[in-house]
């Protein structure tokens, strides 16, 4: 009885549940280049700047090798460019989460007499 009721999916659905998952999907075939490339470019060029100083200053925040929040501050703005459904949201690392991170790294790693911030070949 349930099996009747059930519908064979079809091509049509299964981009239909695709664009509502993946809103790139929807925005970037419409994308125009020649109008739109330049400012996107420009603001990219400016958010990369801010993002990779507060990264690396927050991963010192929170007592992890600087590199970590380069990829703090990196993933997030590509996984929400792919999955993100709000046009005007703020992501990367923030001071709240470094401190909380920084609390948890130091009661669950020993501590080091390394300093993060010189190089080692150790």
């Amino acid at each position: 009885m349930l099996w009747s009721k059930m519908q064979t999916p079809h091509c049509e659905d299964f981009k239909q549940w695709c664009r509502r998952r993946l809103p790139i999907l929807e925005w970037a075939p419409q994308y125009n280049l020649k109008e739109n490339l330049l400012p996107d470019t420009m603001s990219g060029i400016m958010l990369a700047v801010q993002q990779v100083t507060q990264g690396l200053a927050f991963a010192i925040l929170s007592s992890v090798h600087p590199v970590f929040g380069l990829y703090g501050s990196l993933f997030p703005a590509i996984i929400y460019a792919i999955f993100g459904m709000g046009r005007h949201v703020a992501t990367g690392t923030f001071a709240l989460t470094s401190l909380i991170s920084a609390n948890a790294v130091e009661r669950l790693v020993p501590l080091s007499s390394q300093n993060l911030t010189t190089q080692s070949n150790t």
